[in-house]
């Protein structure tokens, strides 16, 4: 219950008081509000540059950092809790480690209080599941080029690797390889959804179709068939729009 009389602890009068004391002194004598470690890890692969955070593959920036530090806090009594976090993102990526600051505004009873705390972060790097799995050799699709010349064999890299590059929600959207042969190009790609979109993109472009095959490649651990997918274009003898 808030009472407007004299902190028993300052003795400041006209304030709004919990337990018999002022807010700044509630603060001071109960540390365990807002906890936070002096040091917090951000995990970030090095192949790819994604943010690890709760099993998910995210974009390494402010609002992705913001979350992690806020996994961290530990609040207690406080209701209706809201986090304001200051660092610099640039000296985090600069020198692999920033201070953050943090206040924690939060009510306990009528009361609001705010409440501050700093940590250390520390860029850490790691190599995440799916970086480890495409650098394995895993992929669910191959993309052949046939019927081309090798002097548009550079063209269509640039073309695969650049349309691979939206598929920013696909984390395995990526080349694991390339292959060539006196037939064309084979792209061995991590995504099969991905690697569709762009067979179908360039089947447009040289006004063709693609041709799919598909290849039984083992069992997931419930025992469905997993296959690897093969799509085929032929753009011999055919025109861009």
């Amino acid at each position: 219950m808030v009472v407007m009389r004299f902190c028993a602890r300052c003795g400041r009068e006209n304030v709004p008081l919990i337990n018999n004391l002022c807010i700044n002194c509630y603060i001071a004598l109960h540390p365990e509000l807002v906890s936070l470690p002096k040091r917090i890890e951000v995990p970030v692969c090095k192949r790819c540059g994604k943010l690890l955070f709760k099993g998910k593959l995210l974009a390494l920036n402010e609002e992705a950092v913001e979350k992690l530090i806020i996994k961290h806090i530990k609040t207690q009594n406080l209701t209706k809790e809201k986090f304001e976090i200051v660092f610099d993102s640039e000296d985090l990526l600069r020198n692999k480690e920033a201070d953050a600051h943090i206040t924690v505004y939060g009510f306990i009873n009528d009361v609001l209080l705010k409440v501050k705390r700093s940590t250390r972060l520390f860029l850490k790097e790691k190599t995440c599941d799916i970086c480890a799995k495409l650098a394995g050799g895993y992929h669910e699709a191959i993309l052949q080029l046939r019927g081309i010349s090798e002097e548009k064999f550079n063209e269509l890299k640039l073309f695969v690797a650049e349309r691979l590059s939206h598929f920013s929600n696909d984390p395995l959207a990526r080349i694991v390889d390339i292959k060539y042969s006196k037939h064309g190009l084979d792209f061995l790609i991590g995504s099969q959804r991905a690697a569709r979109k762009i067979a179908e993109e360039l089947s447009r472009k040289f006004n063709t179709k693609y041709k799919l095959s598909t290849k039984l490649v083992g069992r997931d651990k419930s025992g469905r068939p997993k296959h690897r997918y093969t799509y085929c274009v032929r753009v011999q003898n055919s025109s861009e729009n």
